[in-house]
């Protein structure tokens, strides 16, 4: 049995949710018994085989007492997998109390981590997000104490980490994100999609996120960089319409050029990727294996244009599955996405290795295997037989 505890899960919107979902019907799929504990006071559910304990409220310290009453319920000791980054807890990320309760409970559960974000970084804002970063630190030296196993979404997260954990000897791994959007387009709504915004006489330039202002600070001016060309731009995804709103706002001849879709299911996002000729994917720290929406589209093929940065891993020079840009300002990734424009063989050929790439590392199998993997699973059995042996 698995017990998965997270911050948000569907309907919530994010992609911890999405993952959380996907992996706990994976592990599903393998005949595993999988409970996952989530925010909210709806009580228990039983989706699809896995059973949702809506019963953490906001995660604050008279839920958190609720939360450890119901999963004493189960026998001991459990295997718990937390899908941690910190503003998913509550708090404004700063749930201090959320890592103190894992603590604390980490001498009856075996207590494992699945790290989407780490921390925020110092020097980043004013004084007030510094004190933010020196919680977020405290928070977490306790899960790390807690944990007995780490899984990273990037491997830079073991470098910012491990040193956190003050010389304990702690297993770091890396387990990427694999996409939780649908592999499969509907062909007509397609054509109806390229219909609508290019009349089929213009290429057509996606972008797929959640538009935080980190991103739209690159993404912006990237589209306003190619307003010589012929592109059309479409922006899918939660927060797509008050993007396409603040951009028209402030350039208002741009208003026939670009569209959203706002919010949209799993198999509408694929359709709306899809219909594109290319995605323009600018980072703050770079392309990584953390980001879901880049996930998607190597899933279904759509080529990529984005750049490197601190966070990035080296595979993604090699093998041609996305365009890198020269570097993340508008001029360089306004380039990119013209000549990946022009160049058709080319975009066939970043198709195939995207699919080729996403199919190698980051299929939802591989995490499955990783985590049903005998020596990750043995220290869990030790400590169930260790158990047993006690109550008897």
């Amino acid at each position: 049995m698995i017990h998965i505890v997270t911050g948000e899960y569907p309907p919530d919107p994010g992609g911890v949710s999405g993952y959380s979902e996907q992996l706990a019907h994976a592990l599903v799929a393998q005949g595993k018994q999988v409970h996952v504990w989530t925010a909210g006071t709806e009580g228990e559910s039983d989706e699809d085989g896995v059973v949702v304990h809506r019963v953490a409220g906001r995660f604050h310290p008279q839920d958190l007492k609720t939360l450890g009453r119901q999963m004493d319920l189960f026998d001991g000791p459990r295997r718990v997998l937390v899908q941690w980054t910190p503003p998913s807890f509550g708090m404004r990320g700063l749930n201090l109390a959320f890592a103190l309760w894992l603590l604390k409970r980490s001498s009856a559960n075996r207590i494992e981590l699945m790290v989407h974000e780490a921390f925020i970084a110092f020097g980043e804002g004013n004084w007030r997000r510094d004190a933010a970063a020196v919680v977020q630190r405290a928070m977490t030296i306790a899960l790390l104490r807690a944990a007995g196993k780490v899984w990273v979404a990037i491997p830079k997260w073991e470098q910012r980490l491990r040193p956190w954990a003050f010389g304990k000897k702690l297993s770091f791994e890396w387990l990427p994100i694999p996409s939780n959007i649908a592999a499969v387009a509907n062909v007509c709504a397609i054509v109806e999609i390229r219909r609508e915004c290019t009349r089929f006489r213009c290429p057509l330039i996606g972008h797929f996120g959640t538009f935080r202002k980190d991103v739209g600070s690159l993404l912006v001016p990237a589209i306003l960089a190619l307003e010589s060309s012929r592109a059309v731009f479409l922006l899918v995804g939660h927060g797509s319409e008050e993007a396409r709103r603040d951009l028209v706002t402030n350039h208002p001849e741009w208003c026939h050029r670009i569209f959203s879709t706002g919010e949209l299911d799993s198999e509408d996002i694929a359709t709306n990727l899809s219909a594109c000729d290319v995605l323009l994917q600018p980072y703050p720290d770079g392309i990584s294996s953390r980001r879901s929406s880049v996930m998607a589209a190597l899933n279904l093929g759509v080529p990529v244009i984005t750049n490197l940065g601190h966070l990035s891993e080296t595979f993604w020079s090699a093998g041609g599955a996305i365009a890198i840009a020269a570097s993340s300002s508008a001029c360089d990734l306004g380039e990119a996405a013209l000549d990946l424009l022009e160049d058709p063989a080319r975009r066939s050929r970043m198709s195939a290795a995207a699919r080729e790439l996403y199919q190698k590392k980051f299929h939802i199998r591989h995490t499955v295997t990783a985590l049903l993997r005998p020596d990750v699973l043995e220290p869990h059995c030790q400590e169930e037989k260790t158990s047993r042996a006690s109550a008897a």
